[in-house]
């Protein structure tokens, strides 16, 4: 859309969704949006399955919500919201009012010959592969080998201790979808082995369009969607330079409790060896 022309990162996101401008929210621009940085990594209460099924009362939910933080201030992983968030900038700014999902099918997934999809339909059920738990041994593995990760897993452990940590809230705000990413109640974290991960085996959920967990696609399709992306096949040089150009460098994630580079959509990464 912004490569179309009909939208700019500086734009305020009420310029498309004038009712968005509530309780704090009038100054976010599209880019904070896109960052992280708007303050949305949860909203009060809890999102349920029936608010994710209608944008509209999603769009409500995240137009009466106050934001967690300063907008512009600071930056959190929207871990789910900014799926739904992003659903529904293209809602208002696409001409022909879709989805993403749709949005995403009928102008690059079709188009361009790639197999990826927001929501998968009973139809493809039986190419989709299955998840499991990892088994201890490699789960210590990585915690050995990543440094880093032992942070992330200590933010977990204060998220099952501490109600105002951040992390607990995103948590808690999707309890419906199950505790996937936590300890149990008494941080048994190896004994636990992810068994609520089985909830992304259903179907029923699989079938959901959630920007943020339900994109699926094979490996070659990934691949070629990135290699149009970077070989200027699908954007052009000026988009392509926008947005490899990262909006907040190295601060302090208030969800994530790391460091974190984040800009237009993407988290940076550096090469993983750094870590070692």
């Amino acid at each position: 859309l912004v490569d179309r022309g009909l939208v700019k990162y500086e734009d305020l996101v009420t310029k498309y969704w004038p009712e968005f401008g509530q309780n704090g929210k009038e100054t976010i621009t599209i880019d904070q949006l896109l960052a992280h940085q708007a303050g949305l990594a949860f909203v009060d209460g809890k999102i349920e399955e029936a608010d994710v099924k209608d944008w509209t009362r999603m769009s409500k939910l995240f137009e009466q919500q106050k934001p967690n933080w300063t907008p512009g201030e600071c930056v959190g992983y929207h871990a789910m919201t900014i799926g739904w968030l992003y659903d529904q900038l293209v809602r208002r700014i696409d001409p022909k009012k879709r989805s993403l999902s749709t949005f995403f099918k009928e102008e690059i997934a079709i188009p361009y010959d790639i197999e990826l999809v927001i929501g998968a339909g009973a139809e493809l059920e039986h190419r989709i592969a299955r998840l499991s738990a990892s088994n201890k041994i490699t789960a210590l593995r990585e915690i050995v080998q990543y440094p880093i990760i032992l942070r992330m897993v200590w933010n977990l452990i204060a998220a099952q201790t501490y109600s105002y940590n951040l992390l607990s809230k995103v948590a808690h705000n999707v309890a419906w979808l199950g505790n996937v990413i936590f300890f149990n109640q008494n941080f048994e974290y190896f004994q636990t082995e992810f068994q609520n991960v089985l909830l992304l085996n259903n179907p029923d959920f699989r079938s959901l369009e959630m920007p943020s967990a339900t994109g699926m696609s094979t490996a070659r399709a990934l691949a070629k969607l990135h290699s149009l992306v970077t070989s200027g096949k699908l954007l052009k040089p000026s988009t392509m330079q926008r947005i490899t150009s990262p909006v907040v460098v190295d601060q302090l994630d208030l969800v994530l409790n790391i460091p974190e580079t984040k800009g237009k959509g993407f988290i940076f990464t550096k090469n993983i060896k750094v870590f070692t």
